[in-house]
């Protein structure tokens, strides 16, 4: 992207911001939900308009991804509240708690606009940089060659530990294995396309493709279907450091993807916990989507946009709260055994404060083994609204925000390509922006730190393990020296 492009964003993020105080007053005054919906829209699309404009010197960060997604979602609540008195109702009012849809746009603006300037707070200000570096940094470097071939070897390892089903029993540590193609993928086309080496991009989409055709075969979930082509694309984009990559031919497979994806979304969510795994789940697909086209009901199915909304939840965090009154901390029980590793105490309880939830709210059932069928996540400032009140929603999603951005900062994400270490965790924070946005409740906080002590130590190792090496080759040097030899 040319320097002279970057003065349009900044034009378009003050414009953006005007709107969205033009729209938050009649918001209040009149508890105009439609308004409020606008005016988290609006912010966030200038929040992602601002770093834009810093894109060449690297302004994208975790909250821009973020913000990316809030503009979505504001946009979809605004297509839900609209829909009201629509045929198209069916796909959005799905467990509406509709007199508490004020207050579910209400927590979705502050859930939009703290979390971003507590970011902000951390990373742009010089004042924060002394206590950031408190903090380990991630940092490892690799050569493209290294990085292709280690980074194989990892796909591969993630590939059989995903097949056997052994991922989830080593906890954080398997899980980060198991995303090992993300990360490889990501990395991989961020340094390619930085310096416009063709094969490592190659390379990195075949992974891409791979990883995304093992979770839409084997995995139930649509997240993890698309996750492995965002990161392609968002290393591709980060790397060339340019909004002209988005028009480039190594996006065409891309956005193929995406057609894909979207006209098959619907499908996905309706069968995936009935379609079996492998060519039996390829078959089904084909064959439910043939018939969700022609089928009576096929209107109930959901969108992408339809997805994207968040009013169903919190808005039945209105209702229990009426209902139950705060719960003060209930949902954060497990709080003091959270980072206890599941390699030391096998019997950990497992974290499922969505699956709780969504028997609370009636959207699950209990079956006769104990396990609840269902899970619908509070969002973070809906669970943070469900426990404290206004004021654990303010505090909370600042620290939130402050916490985000701490570790973003340690990530040393712009220094260099070559640190796939900090590339790897950093994309990890970009791609929790889904979670964070969507519906993950306060437990994400846990990974997210949980996955950053583990990349310390995978640092730690890698920095042992390159200090072993260089003592060998010198040893060796010196003993050919000894020996007579050059």
């Amino acid at each position: 992207m040319a320097r002279r492009d970057l003065p349009g964003f900044r034009i378009a993020a003050m414009v953006c911001w005007f709107g969205a105080a033009l729209a938050v007053v009649p918001g209040f005054l009149l508890e105009s939900p439609i308004a409020l919906s606008l005016a988290a829209a609006a912010a966030a699309a200038g929040f992602v308009a601002y770093d834009i404009a810093d894109l060449h010197r690297g302004g994208i960060s975790a909250i821009t991804m973020y913000s990316f997604i809030a503009v979505i979602i504001g946009v979809a609540h605004l297509i839900a509240l609209r829909a009201a008195d629509t045929p198209q109702r069916i796909q959005f009012y799905l467990y509406m708690a509709e007199e508490h849809i004020y207050l579910a746009t209400q927590l979705a603006l502050a859930g939009t606009l703290i979390p971003v300037l507590a970011f902000y707070s951390v990373t742009r200000n010089a004042l924060a940089r002394p206590w950031t570096e408190l903090l380990p940094s991630v940092r490892g470097r690799a050569t493209e060659r290294q990085l292709i071939i280690g980074g194989i070897v990892l796909v591969a390892i993630a590939l059989l530990l995903r097949l056997t089903g052994r991922a989830g029993a080593l906890g954080t540590v398997g899980s980060s294995i198991a995303f090992a193609p993300h990360f490889v993928s990501f990395a991989l086309a961020r340094v390619s396309a930085e310096r416009g080496h063709r094969g490592g991009q190659i390379v990195a989409l075949a992974i891409a493709v791979v990883e995304a055709t093992r979770a839409m075969l084997f995995d139930y979930l649509r997240s993890d279907i698309a996750s492995a082509i965002v990161a392609y694309a968002v290393g591709t984009l980060i790397g060339s450091r340019s909004m002209r990559s988005l028009i480039s031919r190594q996006m065409i497979p891309v956005y193929a993807f995406g057609a894909v994806f979207v006209l098959f979304f619907g499908t996905f969510g309706s069968i995936r916990s009935t379609s079996g795994t492998g060519a039996a789940r390829a078959i089904t697909l084909l064959e439910e989507h043939e018939f969700g086209e022609t089928a009576p009901g096929s209107l109930g199915r959901q969108t992408v946009l339809s997805r994207m909304t968040t009013l169903n939840q919190l808005s039945q965090v209105g209702r229990v709260v009426r209902e139950d009154g705060f719960l003060n901390g209930e949902t954060l029980e497990y709080l003091p055994y959270a980072f206890i590793p599941r390699a030391i105490w096998p019997e950990k309880p497992t974290i499922a404060k969505g699956a709780w939830f969504a028997l609370r709210i009636g959207q699950a059932n209990v079956s006769r083994d104990g396990r609840i069928s269902n899970s619908v996540n509070m969002t973070i400032p809906g669970e943070l609204y469900l426990n404290f009140g206004w004021s654990g929603v303010l505090l909370g999603c600042w620290i939130f925000g402050t916490i985000l951005g701490l570790l973003w900062s340690r990530t040393e994400f712009w220094s260099s390509s070559d640190n796939v270490l900090g590339s790897a965790y950093g994309f990890y924070l970009l791609w929790v922006w889904v979670g964070l946005t969507l519906g993950a409740d306060l437990q994400i906080l846990v990974t997210m730190i949980a996955v950053y002590v583990l990349f310390v130590g995978f640092r730690t190792l890698l920095g042992a393990f390159s200090t072993r090496s260089r003592e060998v080759a010198s040893a060796h040097s010196a003993n050919l020296t000894l020996a007579g030899r050059p």
